[in-house]
C-alpha cells in the first residue's frame, strides 16, 4: 500500500520534486548519489515502505504490520518553548500497526557521524552563551538529556546529541499516535568507508544501553529493540511506546 509523500505544500511524487521541495537541510551541495540524502529520497519516492526497512519492522510484533498513510521530508519538529530553528526530521511517516497509531521517524545515514558528542556540544552551548547571554542552546541541552536519558549532561559525555534529540523529535511527532520508532536507514556502497559504520554502530547501541530498560544492542546488519519509556518533559512524551531501529541498504 501506497502513501502520500508531500511537503508543507505540494505533493512529492518525483525525485526532482523532492529536490525542489524538500532539499537537505545542509544545502543541495549535500544531494549526490551514494550519500544519505539523495538515497533516501530514491528509496522512499514510491510512496512504499522499501523493503530493507519493510524487513526490520516485520521483526517486531508492534510494527509487523505497519501501513503508513502520509510521509513528510525534512519535516520540522519543535522539540521545546525556546525560539529558534527546529529539528528537521529527515523523513516523517505517519500510519498505524496492529490497530494502534505509529509514526516512523527516519534518519538517513550513508557513513556520516551521528554529530557532536554531548561533551562536545556542551562546550560549544556554554561558548555560545558566554557571547550571547539570551542563548538556551544550554538548556535545551540539559532538558533533552534529562528527558530521553534521564541523566545531566555530565554523566553521559561520550553519547552523540543527535541521538538525543532524534529519539526526542520522534516522540514528539508520535504524541498523539502511541507508537514511535527511530530508525536509521544507512545506506552503504564502495564509497563508504565500513570502519565509519561500525562507529555509528557502536554509538547507536551506546545509546541504546542508556534507555529505560536498557536495549540489547542492534546487530551492525540491522535490527530493531523496544520497547523504551523515557522520563518526558512538558514537551517531550513519557506515554509513548518508543522503538529503536536499524535498517541497511546495499548500494549497487
Amino acid at each position: 500500500m501506497s502513501f502520500a509523500i508531500v511537503s508543507p505544500e505540494p505533493s512529492i511524487r518525483t525525485l526532482d520534486d523532492w529536490k525542489l521541495h524538500a532539499p537537505p537541510a545542509k544545502g543541495k551541495e549535500h544531494w549526490r548519489d551514494q550519500r544519505s540524502a539523495k538515497e533516501l529520497a530514491k528509496s522512499w519516492v514510491s510512496g512504499g515502505v522499501p523493503q530493507d526497512v519493510r524487513s526490520v519492522l516485520e521483526q517486531c510484533p508492534a510494527s509487523a504490520s505497519f501501513t503508513g498513510v502520509l510521509a513528510m521530508p525534512e519535516a520540522p519538529v519543535r522539540l521545546d518553548a525556546y525560539a529558534g530553528n527546529c529539528r528537521k526530521t529527515d523523513l516523517l511517516v505517519y500510519g498505524y500497526a496492529g490497530g494502534r497509531g505509529l509514526v516512523l521517524s527516519v534518519e538517513g545515514k550513508a557513513d556520516e557521524p551521528f554529530g557532536p558528542t554531548v561533551a562536545e556540544q556542551q562546550a560549544y552551548a556554554k561558548t555560545k552563551l558566554a557571547k550571547a547571554p539570551k542563548s538556551h542552546a544550554l538548556d535545551r541541552l540539559v532538558e533533552l538529556t534529562q528527558a530521553v536519558l534521564g541523566d545531566q549532561p555530565d554523566e553521559v559525555p561520550g553519547i552523540r546529541y543527535q541521538l538525543i534529540h532524534a529519539v526526542a523529535g520522534s516522540l514528539i511527532a508520535a504524541k498523539h499516535a502511541g507508537t514511535a520508532v527511530f530508525l536509521v536507514h544507512e545506506f552503504r556502497s564502495s564509497a563508504t568507508d565500513p570502519k565509519k559504520h561500525q562507529a555509528n554502530c557502536e554509538d547507536l547501541n551506546a545509546f541504546i544501553a542508556l534507555l529505560n530498560p536498557p536495549g540489547a544492542p542492534i546487530p551492525e546488519t540491522g535490527g530493531i529493540v523496544g520497547p523504551f519509556r523515557v522520563p518526558g518533559n512538558q514537551c517531550v512524551p513519557n506515554c509513548v511506546d518508543l522503538y529503536i531501529a536499524k535498517a541497511v541498504t546495499q548500494l549497487v
